[in-house]
């Protein structure tokens, strides 16, 4: 504000320039001191307005240089600042980039964890399920094992019992035989007794043979010698009774 000029322009000095002075012509008409006087006062007074004028330039173009230092110096900050703000801008991409980065980074080690965690769950599954077939199968093969070792004690038993079955069966058929050969023997002790029987019988029917016909040559021999007693022997009588008497009798 201290260098505007105070003075303000009109508008014919706007427009056309300062006032001008006496031509030479007119100079020449008026020759006198006073027109003299006149024109040096109105040279000087030019020169002043000119000196006013030219200062009055310089302070606007003092001026004008003033504010277009200062608009210099304004855009001059504010490209530093749009600079600083550019930087800033930049930095902030940056460190968003980075932190979107770091974001992305530890997401992926997250997901890498999250993915670890899962690899480790899935193989502790893994190893889960392995020890559940393992225990499985284990568990299999005992019962395997302890319906062989039942099939073993059933087949065992049923050995057992085929051969106490086999041991009753030849117990009974040695007693059948046993029974047999008592039967036999007892078959054969009764066909011998009755052979023995038959025998005696035939002895005693023999003996009752040979008896009758020792008995018979008895009587015949009796009967013999009664015919030749009859023959030797006479009969006498006494009394009713009818007595035969032989020789060889008496």
């Amino acid at each position: 504000n201290t260098l505007e000029p105070k003075e303000t322009e009109s508008k014919t000095e706007k427009f056309r320039g300062p006032a001008r002075g006496p031509t030479a012509q007119e100079s020449k008409q008026f020759r006198g001191p006073t027109t003299r006087r006149l024109d040096q006062a109105r040279l000087k007074t030019r020169r002043l307005d000119q000196a006013r004028l030219k200062t009055r330039r310089l302070d606007q173009a003092r001026l004008k240089t003033r504010r277009l230092d200062q608009a210099r110096l304004k855009t001059r900050r504010l490209d530093q600042a749009r600079l600083k703000t550019r930087r800033l801008d930049q930095a902030r991409l940056k460190t968003r980039r980075l932190d979107q980065a770091r974001l992305k980074t530890r997401r992926l080690d997250q997901a890498r964890l999250k993915t670890r965690r899962l690899d480790q769950a899935r193989l502790k599954t893994r190893r889960l399920d392995q020890a559940r077939l393992k225990t499985r199968r284990l568990d299999q093969a005992r019962l395997k094992t302890r319906r062989l070792d039942q099939a073993r004690l059933k087949t065992r038993r049923l050995d057992q019992a085929r051969l106490k079955t086999r041991r009753l069966d030849q117990a009974r058929l040695k007693t059948r035989r046993l029974d047999q050969a008592r039967l036999k023997t007892r078959r054969l002790d009764q066909a011998r007794l009755k052979t023995r029987r038959l025998d005696q019988a035939r002895l005693k029917t023999r003996r009752l043979d040979q008896a009758r016909l020792k008995t018979r040559r008895l009587d015949q021999a009796r009967l013999k010698t009664r015919r030749l007693d009859q023959a030797s022997c006479r009969w006498r009588r006494r009394g009713s009774r009818r007595r035969r008497r032989c020789s060889w009798r008496e």
